[in-house]
């Protein structure tokens, strides 16, 4: 039986009263061992051509804003062979993905607190989930990124 991971990270801010982001993201990409790893090779060869080596994170604000690491794209040449290549890696990828987007001014309208938020985009994450592995008959692993404790909510 396959095995597949579910990988979930967040974009935003989820107190939908915060003035910072209009929106709050969650994210998972779900890929089996064998995609993963291909997917890690192609990403590690992006790295290596543009910084030579391979410790460099997609971070997608740092990309958007042309900021540290990637302060290499302010140059148009650099930065049209770059996202030519990333434009490649994302669509020839073998891996869903499941989105949730809240966006924060309804969230108010609703009285949504941040436990809410993340109780309902989690909820639509981890459903979608696991019709996906019943559909291929799969057993699945969820593996989250969360930058503080109060954030683990699934685990």
């Amino acid at each position: 039986m396959k095995l597949f991971n579910l990988f979930i990270d967040e974009s935003g801010i989820a107190n939908p009263k915060a003035n910072r982001s209009g929106c709050y993201i969650l994210c998972g990409c779900l890929t089996n061992a064998y995609s993963r790893e291909q997917l890690r090779i192609k990403a590690d060869q992006i790295k290596f051509k543009f910084w030579e080596k391979t410790n460099i994170v997609f971070h997608s604000r740092e990309i958007w804003r042309k900021e540290k690491d990637f302060s290499s794209l302010k140059d148009e040449e650099t930065n049209k062979s770059f996202q030519k290549l990333i434009f490649d890696f994302l669509t020839r990828g073998s891996y869903q993905v499941f989105v949730v987007v809240v966006d924060n001014n309804k969230a108010v309208k609703l009285n949504w607190d941040n436990r809410k938020v993340y109780k309902e985009t989690s909820d639509i994450i981890v459903r979608n989930f696991i019709l996906s592995l019943l559909a291929t008959k799969a057993r699945g692993r969820l593996v989250i990124e969360s930058a503080t404790s109060e954030k683990d909510f699934l685990r």
